[in-house]
């Protein structure tokens, strides 16, 4: 008998610590997923912007660098309602339209001779470039909406090839740099 508990005891004693160490590591756990339940933290750098935060009339309408960086900020249908803003203080009607089935356009503008014009609103992050898939999206809103030609905006830069199709098709590109000067144009007016 004594035999069989010298042999027997060391594997209890194992089970035993394994079962401990089971219920400590199920602590450990609950812990751990009790934490992750916290709200995550947000950089506030490369947070969109919120309505809240953001006001028309303290937008920095004044320095294109500075108001480029607000964009850079906003979330795409903000960069849209910014857009519609813009082109109002340029002295265009504008039509925003939803944000959802917006049939390739985010954003109609009729200038002072009663032509339509769709825009396409690309918001990108770090250093983006805009590729031709926008094309075919706002020449389908050129036609819904029955423009006399689209454009295509972005806060960064095209691909080239988007570039050599968008002059095949006569479709305007307005980069980071273009979007600056519409900026630097409408302080003026105003």
């Amino acid at each position: 008998m004594w035999e069989i508990i010298k042999v027997i005891w060391p594997l209890i004693v194992i089970l035993f610590l394994f079962s401990q160490l089971e219920n400590l590591l199920r602590a450990l756990s609950k812990r751990r997923t009790r934490k992750t339940n916290l709200p995550p933290v947000r950089i506030t750098s490369n947070k969109p912007m919120s309505k809240k935060t953001y006001n028309d009339d303290d937008f920095p309408w004044h320095n294109p660098k500075a108001a480029l960086k607000v964009i850079d900020r906003m979330s795409g249908r903000e960069f849209e309602e910014f857009l519609e803003k813009l082109f109002q203080k340029l002295g265009y009607q504008t039509l925003l339209t939803p944000e959802m089935k917006d049939h390739g356009a985010d954003l109609v503008i009729i200038d002072q001779q009663g032509r339509k014009f769709a825009i396409q609103a690309k918001k990108l992050q770090n250093y983006g470039r805009v590729g031709v898939n926008v094309l075919g999206e706002v020449t389908r809103g050129q036609r819904w909406y029955g423009c006399h030609g689209s454009i295509v905006i972005t806060n960064q830069y095209f691909t080239d090839q988007m570039i050599e199709e968008a002059k095949e098709i006569n479709v305007a590109l307005w980069n980071r740099t273009n979007l600056g000067n519409l900026i630097r144009r409408a302080h003026k007016i105003s």
